[in-house]
């Protein structure tokens, strides 16, 4: 059974030709400024189809590693410029330098006067190292990261792609943070995606020292003492509840990921609280089959085969035990349930309603599930353009931290004075987010319905 997983996790081909050529421009085949192959040549090359050579050119391109010019082809950029060298630290001893898959250059200088200094460097922190690595193939950090660096690009901004190492977090995550920015003193910015809940204390951290400037993006907690955007997950939770209720269904299950994540709690926590309003508990325990509502255990358990595991368990209760909608609650986690699906022969939508969440519009991802998949889209671009135009905003937003702008209930502002920078920015955003207290961004999400739910079978 396990093998049959590290298929789907196997690197596509367009990554491992990525991987090849980048490791050829690491080696110093190419210099800064000099042609690199053209698609065409890529495909002699490679053996491989016009779509795996142009996608993975695009990537080589978005990374900062290659600048296109427009009838002219591409070329081998000069990152140098971003690669900051150890700096000594307060004992005056040299610091051990970040390994070079943690430093990543992603915006071109292309257009720059040679020696050129940009005047804004922004850090840009993954939660894992491992994200770091398959950003561009990760449908959640990658538009993140589209929408972001759009925003740095209208700015004249570069980002510095970072991630800490996973054993410094875990043994002392402020540490960790503090080296890292001992390395890259000259970052003005750091945007942190999706920090879980126990850094905490690193976050509070950052806040603070003041600089860099620091804003959360795709995370958020209770009284976070940094500027934060992300989507309204635990509204979208309930949103779904409500969904499944309309459509009769009272045997109701939800799988999500790690509760550390503030996404995977504000999403099982909206579900399970609409449930619970309307008299149904996704707590209680089904005959043999454990709770309705589970959260993957750790790191080293994929999410695709966690919801598998559990959905198995779940279905294979008699017709008249077992839930007859889940909600899974990340799209890995729905393809887990899809698998446990198909395996036991189970019809969607006859016999089993399935709701996911994030709406990643790929060829893997239509090809998957039939029928469509009912699912929440976030606004992942928007969210990170919008991060991005913040940092540029940062002496209005400081002010207003300073002059206590914000309602305590965090739903309104005061709008005597003129509208502000980062009220236009709001208004011209699309979907608009809501200001949330005096540092807080929320953006509605979208439930797209399509037809992998439906009313409830007629019981047995």
């Amino acid at each position: 059974m396990a093998t049959t997983w590290r298929r789907v996790r196997e690197a596509p081909v367009h990554r491992r030709l990525h991987d090849e050529l980048l490791a050829r421009i690491r080696k110093g085949e190419w210099h800064p400024g000099d042609r690199f192959l053209s698609e065409n040549e890529v495909i002699a090359a490679y053996q491989v189809s016009s779509t795996t050579a142009r996608r993975a050119l695009y990537d080589l391109t978005r990374e900062g590693w290659l600048t296109r010019i427009q009838g002219k082809g591409s070329f081998v950029a000069d990152p140098s410029q971003l690669q900051k060298t150890s700096q000594p630290d307060r004992e005056g001893a040299a610091a051990e330098p970040l390994p070079e898959s943690q430093v990543q250059p992603v915006n071109a200088l292309a257009g720059q006067a040679q020696g050129q200094v940009l005047a804004a460097l922004t850090g840009v922190v993954f939660p894992t190292p491992s994200v770091n690595e398959r950003l561009l193939d990760d449908f959640y950090f990658g538009q993140l990261l589209r929408g972001l660096r759009l925003a740095t690009d209208e700015t004249g901004a570069n980002l510095l792609l970072l991630s800490l190492p996973e054993a410094q977090v875990q043994e002392d995550c402020v540490r960790a943070y503090r080296q890292l920015l001992e390395h890259h003193p000259d970052l003005a910015d750091l945007v942190l995606f999706a920090p879980p809940a126990d850094q905490g204390a690193a976050v509070a951290e950052l806040a603070r020292r003041r600089e860099p400037f620091t804003i959360v993006v795709g995370a958020h907690w209770s009284d976070m003492p940094v500027v934060w955007v992300d989507s309204d997950n635990r509204t979208s939770g309930r949103e779904i509840a409500r969904y499944l209720l309309e459509l009769g269904h009272r045997r109701v299950a939800g799988v999500f990921g790690l509760e550390v994540e503030t996404n995977s709690r504000d999403r099982a926590d909206g579900f399970r609280e609409t449930l619970a309003a309307a008299g149904v508990d996704p707590l209680g325990r089904s005959a043999g089959g454990g709770q309705w509502l589970q959260y993957r255990p750790g790191e080293s358990v994929w999410p695709d085969n966690f919801a598998q595991e559990v959905a198995l368990r779940w279905l294979s209760l008699p017709a008249g035990q077992r839930p007859t909608a889940i909600f899974a609650g990340g799209q890995g986690l729905a393809i887990g349930v899809l698998r446990a699906v198909r395996q036991l022969g189970i019809s969607i939508p006859e016999q089993l309603s399935l709701v996911g969440f994030d709406d990643a519009v790929s060829l893997h991802w239509l090809e998957v599930f039939d029928p469509p998949l009912t699912t929440v889209r976030q606004p992942l671009p928007a969210m990170g353009h919008f991060a991005g135009r913040l940092l540029r905003l940062r002496d209005e937003l400081e002010r207003e931290l300073t002059a206590g702008v914000g309602q305590a209930d965090g739903r309104a502002r005061p709008r005597a004075a003129p509208e502000s920078a980062v009220d236009r920015l709001i208004r011209a955003t699309d979907p608009h987010p809501l200001r949330e207290g005096k540092r807080g961004f929320l953006f509605p999400n979208e439930l797209v319905i399509r037809g992998s739910a439906a009313p409830p079978p007629d019981p047995d």
